[in-house]
């Protein structure tokens, strides 16, 4: 878990603004997509553990905003993609 989180598990509202607020300022930067993808659903998950789950359409969301322009292309492919899809495919 979040080291702040541990130290903000009193708090949950902080914790939440916290864990939010690092979904929203992470970029893909020199990570492989893989770990990139990891962190994310990471973050996520703690996010789920305290009840504050995020659906797969927000999870996808975040994951194609901050890959870089390396990525812009498969990302266009992916939100112009008919139908709607899990994470899981994406990290598959």
């Amino acid at each position: 878990m979040d080291p702040t989180c541990t130290t903000l598990a009193n708090h949950s509202w902080s914790c939440v603004l916290h864990l939010k607020e690092k979904l929203s300022s992470m970029s893909k930067g020199t990570s492989t997509v893989l770990e990139y993808l990891w962190s994310i659903k990471s973050i996520t998950n703690e996010l789920s553990l305290i009840g504050y789950p995020l659906d797969d359409v927000d999870l996808i969301l975040y994951c194609l905003s901050y890959l870089g322009p390396k990525f812009k292309d498969i990302a266009t492919v992916l939100r112009a993609h008919p139908s709607a899809f899990s994470y899981d495919q994406i990290y598959e």
